[in-house]
């Protein structure tokens, strides 16, 4: 598993300067910038361990990337099924 972290300088903005998919993103709270982590998990033929990783993973975790290389197990679909959009 590879982990990426991007990180936003906490500063204090005011609210018609924060992007509104940051908004969204619940990348502000009380006006503060937070930090942002994203979770890339590469993947080849891991449908039948995705269900544990996944489960594994931290409480409000914005994002979760899963690339797959050309698994023959049906990982796309398991994940699909696991995370839907």
């Amino acid at each position: 598993m590879v982990v990426t972290i991007t990180e936003t300088r906490a500063v204090t903005a005011p609210s018609a300067a924060v992007s509104e998919s940051a908004r969204r993103a619940g990348a502000v709270r009380a006006g503060v910038l937070q930090p942002r982590v994203s979770v890339i998990i590469p993947t080849l033929n891991e449908a039948r361990n995705l269900p544990h990783v996944l489960a594994a993973r931290p409480a409000g975790l914005p994002e979760v990337i899963i690339v797959d290389g050309h698994s023959a197990d049906g990982t796309p679909d398991a994940a699909r099924a696991l995370m839907p959009p």
